[in-house]
This record gives structure tokens, sequence and C-alpha cells, in this order.
């Protein structure tokens, strides 16, 4: 809370875990911290990137929260390999686990930041007079609805589907999708919309984020004490 609110561009990414045979709820902490984004699994091959691995763990919270937030790659990917002593190697080996999907948005997230640092926002060109640095929870809203629908595993074996809740406790909000939420002039067919601000009831402060681009989100951080923090 205390970092959150003295760096409110502090934005925190965590693997959701790896148990999600154990059913609903088998999310734990701490991803299932209401500002952080937790990230789970989806397959890698081009042909099954839309399908939800298995192990991720799911939701919801125990203030029945969904979570995990988003999902993304995380079946063999390649990842350092250790030489299992203190020679240096440069070797890869494929590692499969939602410990391999947090990076990846990790790394996205970091893009994002930079495409509004850059003046991006709101031409679809860089300019200078339009960067400004994001909240954390502008970063977290538009990840969030960059989220595409997933299919269940049995996908793969030729099974039924079932069709899988969107937003939902096993897939979040979906696969994410960068394509979905940057606006580039000339190529993009929708338009982005970002107001960031916050409101003062005399109570207690709320800093939010609200993206629209088709259907619109409202991403709120944490709620600020209004006395002094230790």
């Amino acid at each position: 809370m205390k970092r959150s609110y003295f760096h409110p561009d502090c934005f925190i990414v965590f693997a959701a875990g790896n148990e999600g045979e154990k059913g609903a709820g088998s999310i734990y902490s701490p991803a299932n911290g209401k500002n952080v984004l937790a990230v789970g699994s989806t397959y890698n091959a081009e042909s099954y990137r839309d399908v939800r691995a298995s192990f991720s763990c799911q939701g919801p919270t125990s203030d029945n929260r969904i979570k995990p937030d988003l999902l993304a790659p995380g079946v063999a990917i390649d990842s350092a390999a250790s030489s299992g002593s203190e020679a240096r190697t440069c070797r890869v080996v494929a590692k499969t686990g939602t410990s391999m999907s947090t990076p990846i948005v990790a790394a996205s997230a970091l893009l994002l930041s930079q495409y509004l640092e850059q003046g991006y926002y709101p031409s679809g060109t860089p300019r200078a007079e339009d960067a400004f640095v994001p909240a954390a929870s502008t970063l977290k809203a538009l990840l969030v609805h960059s989220g595409q629908p997933t299919r269940e595993e049995s996908a793969l074996f030729g099974a039924e589907e079932t069709e899988l809740a969107f937003p939902g406790n096993k897939q979040g909000f979906g696969r994410m999708d960068l394509n979905a939420v940057l606006y580039w002039r000339n190529e993009s067919a929708f338009n982005l919309f970002i107001q960031e601000g916050e409101m003062d009831d005399h109570v207690r402060r709320v800093s939010f984020s609200l993206l629209v681009s088709i259907s619109s989100l409202l991403c709120l951080a944490p709620f600020t004490p209004t006395h002094s923090l230790k």
C-alpha cells in the first residue's frame, strides 16, 4: 500500500500459479492481490494460442474477485538454462508455467509505457507535447482491455468444447493482444481514449484510469487512508 501510494507508476505483475487442476479458488497470494496483475497461461503454438493451459490457477479470490487478470503464452517457452555450476552458459531450454507467461506481460507493460511516454497517444504518431508517464492503473486497464477470449484445453484433443466465461475465473479477461489497444495512425480501426484523474470526497481518495475503445473499463487503485502512512 505504502509503495503504491508514493509510486503510482509502480506496476506489479505476478504469476497466477500452476495448481489450476485443483479447480475454482486455487489462486493464492500474492497473485490474488487487488492491485497487482495476475497472469495465467495459454499454449504457445500458433494454432493454439487461444487455448488456456489447464495448470493455470483459477479464481475467484476469497472476496469473490475475478482472477487471474490476463493470460499469455506459457507452454514450451524458450528460457535461460543453467549450467548447473559456476560455468558461464548461453544455453536455452523450453520451460512451461505461469512464470513463463508473466515476463511476457511485464515486458508488454513496459512497451505500453514507452508508447505513452513517447507521445504516441492520442495521435498514433510520436509527439513530445503529448508524452506522459502513465499510472500503474492505466497500464493495468490497457492490458486487461486487450484480452481476447480463449478456449478450454480439451479443444486440443478433439473433445466437445465448453465455452469459458468471459471474463471469468479460468481465463480472467482473456489472452493479451496489444493490437487491440495500441492506436496507430492510418492503421488502427478504432480510437483510443485514456483519462487519468482522482476523486476526493474528503474521506478517501481513489486514483483511476478509464480506457474506452469499443467498450469501457474502470481500473481502481487502492483506497488511501486519510491519516498519515506509517
